[in-house]
């Protein structure tokens, strides 16, 4: 029985700090739905409100349920809500088996204790151990078993890979979305990563100040964000001023096009490092490996030529650069000289206001 959640105006202070600034939302029956945003965005409160932990100072927040079970009993029947939180919540003085079997509410002979720890990948070892003797991973496991232990309608996720190290991340994400899908549960995961909620989500709404500046579809949010600050929130973005391009010092693969902006934005896949012209010159003055490609931070070699930066041309010339994640499999040795390329002009991403970030 799937359970999605409407939140109509949802405001909230805590003194005289707004964080949530009258929020509507809905989040889909049976999905995984996402909430990004930079840290006091509001993304916290919102969870615990819907948790019912909080209220809402003003608005409400409703959770409907589909078709199949629209009986007025069920419309009016609260929904089982787990959740894990930033901090785990672990209570110290119970082992593994024990924070799933007081919940469950079954003797730890049950095997339904053992399965579900297995569930979330920790090791039979581990079972007996307290939260202390647990590593960081092993407790986000335990905190997620503990929250499927009621059968929840709703899987509330707050940051829960934000005390692993990169290496645990991936697998953890996966044992997040094989449970989410296996318990046919509505979930909402809480993270400032982009990465995290793209490779999770099915929708996502990103918070900006307390109110919610789009939501839509995974998918649709990243290909078409409504604003340069949205764009900064789901993925790194390279804004490039016209002045730049109308100088020559960006080649084009393709037609630039037409808008009033003073600057358009390409995701960093979009650029290509090239042979460098006369105007297009750039050295390179770092290059680092990431995960898939290079990161490269170049130096105008000619300072009179408008730069990407956005800062002045004397502190570009002076070695401030301009710094891009390159995905791709080319590498520029530290001092040579390159032109930059922009290709991919249909997902250009062009703005009529500035960033807020």
């Amino acid at each position: 029985m799937a359970v999605g959640i409407q939140c109509r105006d949802v405001s909230k202070r805590f003194g005289a700090a707004r964080v949530l600034n009258g929020v509507d939302w809905t989040a889909r029956a049976g999905a995984v739905s996402g909430l990004v945003g930079v840290s006091a965005a509001g993304k916290t409160s919102l969870l615990r409100i819907i948790a019912g932990l909080d209220r809402a100072d003003s608005g409400t927040v409703e959770f409907p349920r589909d078709e199949v079970s629209q009986t007025e009993a069920a419309k009016a029947q609260s929904p089982r809500i787990g959740m894990t939180f930033q901090n785990l919540s672990l209570w110290p003085h119970l082992t593994a088996r024990q924070h799933v079997a007081s919940v469950l509410r079954v003797a730890a002979r049950d095997g339904t204790v053992e399965a579900l720890l297995a569930e979330v990948g920790l090791p039979a070892s581990t079972f007996d151990r307290r939260p202390a003797e647990l590593s960081g991973g092993e407790g986000q496991r335990l905190a997620l078993a503990r929250a499927l232990a009621v059968k929840p309608e709703l899987l509330l996720l707050d940051e829960p890979l934000a005390q692993l190290d990169t290496p645990w991340r991936d697998e953890l994400l996966s044992v997040i979305q094989t449970a989410a899908l296996r318990h046919a549960t509505t979930t909402i995961y809480v993270s400032h990563a982009w990465r995290e909620v793209a490779a999770i989500c099915d929708d996502v709404a990103v918070l900006v100040d307390g109110r919610v500046a789009q939501a839509g579809s995974t998918d649709e949010v990243f290909k078409n964000p409504a604003n340069e600050t949205v764009a900064r929130l789901t993925g790194p973005v390279v804004g490039i001023p016209r002045a730049a391009i109308n100088a020559g010092q960006v080649s084009l693969v393709g037609n630039l096009p037409v808008s009033s902006g003073d600057s358009i934005f390409v995701r960093p896949q979009q650029v290509r490092l090239v042979e460098p012209t006369e105007a297009n010159r750039w050295r390179v003055a770092e290059a680092r490996p990431l995960d898939v490609g290079w990161q490269v931070t170049l130096e105008q070699v000619d300072a009179s030529v408008a730069n990407l930066s956005g800062v002045p041309a004397s502190k570009a010339a002076s070695g401030s650069g301009f710094r891009i994640g390159i995905r791709s499999p080319q590498h520029a040795p530290v001092g040579n000289l390159v032109g930059l390329a922009i290709v991919d002009w249909e997902r250009v991403l062009q703005f009529g206001e500035r960033s807020i970030l």
